[in-house]
């Protein structure tokens, strides 16, 4: 029962969250275009909590064969330290974070150090920025 309640929970907040979100673009290449929602990022000392949205250009296949678009997910920021873990995330079937949630989760990855690839290294600063 109290994981049907927690995972309820988690999918209200989510869809909720994403029905308000005021995405803004942090950075793009040919495969995805990423958006953070400054409104909901929470900044405690050097550590930032934000979400963002990976909205990819190309239909993305999952393990089970269902088609995907768009990644939504909570990453926290250790900005002193420059790390990195995703909280929790969802996988939508549509752009935007539209459409149905074909897969989720909420158990906090461990800590590690910040991509060097662009995206990444792009939305950290941007989480960073925030005050």
């Amino acid at each position: 029962m109290k994981i049907l309640f927690l995972a309820s929970l988690m999918f209200l907040t989510v869809t909720s969250g994403n029905a308000m979100a005021e995405w803004v673009r942090v950075s793009s290449n040919d495969k995805v275009t990423t958006y953070a929602d400054p409104g909901a990022a929470r900044k405690r000392l050097n550590i930032v909590k934000i979400w963002t949205l990976f909205d990819f250009k190309a239909e993305n296949t999952l393990s089970d064969g269902s088609q995907y678009y768009s990644i939504m997910r909570e990453t926290e920021f250790n900005c002193r330290e420059n790390l990195q873990r995703m909280l929790s995330y969802s996988i939508y079937s549509g752009r935007m974070g539209k459409g149905k949630i074909l897969e989720s989760g909420a158990e906090p990855q461990e800590l590690k150090p910040v991509s060097k690839a662009n995206i990444a290294q792009e939305m950290k600063n941007f989480a960073c920025s925030k005050d």
